[in-house]
């Protein structure tokens, strides 16, 4: 066999995993398994009643959770987060034509830096703490009084990149935008009202598929040959 036709062959081989790994279908399990997240606390100490006789002027007006992150995803594949915006509100008492209502209402925000990792064997656990405003307290006292409970809700959004080595200096890459949002109900002591781990489910997810090195090389071979 010529050396020719085995570099033909050779090329068809590389061309055709080109295209494999850069298809939105094969593999796409890799992908559609985004970053699962979880509330695993959320305290709010204005609300414990062993402090309510706190004046509103010195109140403690954070907010802080703990956020537990993972992804199921072959170790293959290198996971690396964009900073995470996260945004609180609070539903506080309105109206409408209809009658009262619930109205969310934005009380503070904060970013996580970017970081990697997180798989379903490493979880990553991220305890924010968040200084809120404009949180008419009282009228939350009130609404978890007589072991009621009042809401809270967090949203965040990131960018998420998973790429993959393929042979040495060349990887896959591919990109997703995900938003995340959870209401938590909040007790008398200040903590949220479920024990588990209260699931952020993911309202926006989008992936975008960037031509892989891979396939590079493989067009570059191509012109050579040709």
């Amino acid at each position: 066999m010529s050396m020719k036709i085995c570099c033909r062959r050779s090329l068809v081989v590389l061309v055709g995993l080109s295209f494999l790994f850069s298809s939105p279908v094969v593999g796409s399990d890799a992908y559609d398994n985004f970053p699962k997240c979880t509330i695993e606390d959320f305290y709010v100490p204005a609300l414990n009643k062993a402090s309510n006789d706190a004046t509103n002027s010195t109140i403690n007006t954070t907010i802080s959770f703990d956020l537990r992150l993972k992804i199921e995803i072959p170790s293959i594949w290198r996971v690396d987060y964009n900073t995470f915006n996260i945004t609180l509100y609070y539903y506080h008492n309105g109206s409408s034509a209809t009658g009262e209502i619930l109205i969310p209402s934005p009380i503070g925000n904060i970013c996580i830096p970017k970081f990697s990792g997180s798989t379903s064997e490493n979880p990553q656990h991220h305890v924010v703490k968040v200084q809120t405003f404009g949180i008419p307290w009282e009228e939350a006292r009130i609404a978890v009084s007589n072991g009621g409970t009042t809401t809270f809700r967090v949203e965040l959004a990131s960018r998420v990149s998973y790429e993959m080595l393929l042979i040495k200096f060349f990887t896959h890459t591919k990109t997703g935008t995900v938003e995340f949002g959870a209401n938590v109900t909040v007790n008398d002591q200040g903590n949220k009202s479920v024990s588990k781990g209260l699931r952020l489910t993911s309202s926006s997810r989008r992936i975008n598929i960037h031509p892989s090195s891979f396939f590079l090389l493989a067009l570059s071979v191509l012109s050579l040959i040709l």
